[in-house]
């Protein structure tokens, strides 16, 4: 196609100042309506990465805190399986004996308790009936009463922790282990409500009056929980003490028991815990009978049946801590941590106050990994789609740009096919008004000018020739009419017209050929228009050092046909270009040369369709060599 010198000064420059505005429209509204919005979500995904870290820590706590509940619930029914063992015996003791009889045997009956336990019966007017006063008595026995003759005698008030055995059974855990991890939410919604409870018990802790105690250290226990849980958001430091969900009341043995049938309560004496299970029978008449376990006795009930309850998790070590924030048990028992800042914890309540079950991360920074790992992984997505975006954007501006390019070349194609049209036809009138004006000139000018006419036709209908053909192949249209022929005649028939065209021009021309037939299998008439495409070519290029050179030889079966010329090449970067349609060689090439910028897109496709091919190359010395390369047709096929 010919350069912006084919073309009006006007319109060139309204040409090349159009190009640059187009592709800035194009630019800002890819950067407008797509980047800055990608950017933009890019940048809220980023933002969302810590959410990301939170929403991971609370889910993870969610599942975590199921198996501290769980575990809670565990030693809750523990606890209840050791007061139906006392209502059991109770019952059947009493179905042998009368209330009277077994409460004054009720310590020989109760013998084949763990060591540590002692039993105990009360009159129903509130006597201690067992364990008698006796100087000869065990020492666990003399301290037993020295501690709590008068609190069970109801003689004195005193600080407890009472938890109905209906509570108890209400705490036991459901038959099927995995309704735990069904409702995670329900399960935080839960830990909620518990510091939600304990908030509200330290108020009101705080606005009743102190009670009156010899335990001297009972006030901090009961303020206070023993761990700091990390997935629990505090106000203060991490090291400040929670609130704890437990309150002991204050008041005497009977009435403590008065309003049930059975159940269990906890005392600090001397700071050490105390746990009193009863069991006041219909049938017992009144009497009251009972037991107090000490810590030491429960600490070896609940190491015993836990490990049979409990599933293991690779990923946690469950703890049973004792009021002292030490552990009791251990899921896994070789595993040591901070016991007070487990990863989440929960209060098992009355029966066992003060104790907590707690979580630990065997891997404290696996879920720290976890988060790093999903960082990097939306990182690197928004990267990806930022990346793809870009490319995107590249290639959407590469395309408008061929299109804009494509669209300049279509509207410089027709002006100059209208150009084209109109030298041949110019010519063709006046040398035809020359025939008809000048009726006595000699022969040789009169077919001097048949000829010119003859080529300028030919020249014509070579032009529209190219522009319907390259019609016919964009709509895949074209066809040959391949047949075997010998093309030497057909070579030379164009070579003595181009003899005939730049002789008396000062061109150097030149034929050089191997002895024919030149059997191939080919459209005479689609060969004859790629030879005179890259022979026009020629002509039109090498004005500069006039000189063509026609070559033609076979080789290793090949039919090889080399058009060589003097002019200035095709510049560098622009070999494989000067095949596509429309494009010609840079203004300072193509300025004052006329074409339509189709002549080598339709010989390269036309030599493809013979199984043949053009290739370009620099002539040594300067110039340019086309080479149309067709296949012969074999000895046998001939």
């Amino acid at each position: 196609m010919a350069g912006s010198g084919d073309l009006p000064p006007e319109l060139a420059r309204q040409r090349h100042q159009d190009y640059p505005l187009s592709m800035n429209r194009t630019a800002i509204v890819f950067v407008v309506g797509v980047f800055l919005p990608s950017l933009i979500l890019g940048w809220l995904a980023l933002r969302t990465i810590d959410e990301q870290q939170i929403i991971l820590e609370q889910r993870t706590a969610a599942l975590f805190q199921s198996e501290t509940d769980f575990l809670a619930r565990e030693a809750a029914s523990i606890m209840d399986s050791l007061q139906r063992q006392l209502d059991d015996r109770v019952q059947q003791s009493l179905a042998s004996s009368s209330p009277a009889q077994l409460a004054e045997n009720f310590d020989t009956l109760m013998a084949d308790m763990p060591a540590g336990v002692i039993p105990f019966a009360l009159a129903p007017d509130g006597r201690m009936v067992t364990p008698a006063v006796d100087q000869d008595a065990p020492p666990a026995v003399r301290n037993f009463l020295l501690e709590n003759r008068l609190f069970l005698s109801s003689q004195a008030q005193a600080e407890v922790f009472q938890a109905p055995v209906t509570a108890l059974r209400k705490a036991a855990p459901a038959p099927a282990r995995d309704m735990l991890y069904a409702d995670k939410a329900k399960s935080a919604g839960e830990s909620r409500e518990r510091m939600d409870s304990a908030a509200a018990s330290l108020a009101m802790a705080e606005a009743a009056p102190a009670p009156k105690s010899a335990a001297s250290s009972l006030k901090s226990y009961a303020a206070t929980r023993n761990v700091a849980p990390q997935q629990v958001k505090q106000d203060a430091d991490a090291e400040t003490p929670l609130p704890a969900s437990v309150n002991p009341e204050v008041a005497d043995f009977r009435s403590v028991t008065a309003s049930g049938t059975s159940g269990t309560l906890a005392r600090f004496v001397e700071d050490r815990l105390q746990w009193f299970f009863w069991s006041r029978p219909d049938a017992a008449g009144g009497y009251t009978f009972g037991w107090m376990l000490p810590a030491e006795a429960i600490k070896t009930e609940l190491k015993e049946q836990l490990p049979e309850r409990l599933r293991d998790n690779a990923d946690l070590c469950l703890a049973l801590l004792d009021e002292r924030g030490k552990p009791v048990y251990l899921s896994v028992p070789e595993f040591t941590a901070n016991w007070k800042r487990p990863f989440v914890a929960s209060e098992i309540g009355d029966v066992l106050p003060f104790w907590e079950a707690a979580a630990y991360l065997l891997n404290p920074v696996s879920l720290d990994q976890a988060v790093q790992a999903s960082r990097w992984t939306l990182f690197s997505l928004i990267a990806l789609a930022i990346a793809a975006i870009l490319a995107a954007g590249y290639f959407v501006v590469r395309d408008t740009r061929r299109q804009m390019m494509l669209a300049t070349q279509k509207t410089d194609f027709v002006s100059n096919v209208s150009h084209e049209l109109k030298t041949p036809l110019t010519s063709i009138r006046m040398f035809a008004e020359l025939l008809g004006a000048r009726t006595g000139e000699d022969a040789a000018k009169r077919q001097q000018y048949s000829r010119i006419i003859t080529l300028e036709s030919e020249r014509l209908t070579r032009l529209i020739n190219n522009v319907l053909d390259f019609a016919r192949m964009e709509k895949r249209r074209k066809t040959y009419d391949r047949r075997p022929c010998d093309l030497y005649p057909l070579i030379e028939r164009l070579w003595e017209g181009v003899l005939l065209r730049l002789d008396g021009q000062g061109w150097v021309c030149e034929w050089e050929a191997d002895p024919g037939p030149y059997r191939v299998l080919a459209d005479e008439d689609a060969v004859s228009q790629i030879l005179m495409n890259l022979l026009s070519n020629a002509e039109k290029y090498g004005q500069e050092g006039h000189s063509l050179t026609l070559r033609s030889r076979k080789e290793n079966e090949v039919l090889k046909i080399e058009v060589l010329d003097r002019g200035s090449g095709v510049p560098r970067g622009e070999e494989r270009k000067i095949f596509e349609a429309f494009h010609r060689a840079h203004d300072s090439l193509s300025a004052g040369v006329q074409g339509t910028g189709l002549g080598l897109t339709l010989a390269s496709a036309m030599a493809a369709a013979h199984e043949g091919a053009i290739i370009y190359s620099p002539r040594e010395g300067g110039g340019s060599c086309f080479t149309l390369t067709l296949p012969l047709l074999k000895e046998s096929a001939v």
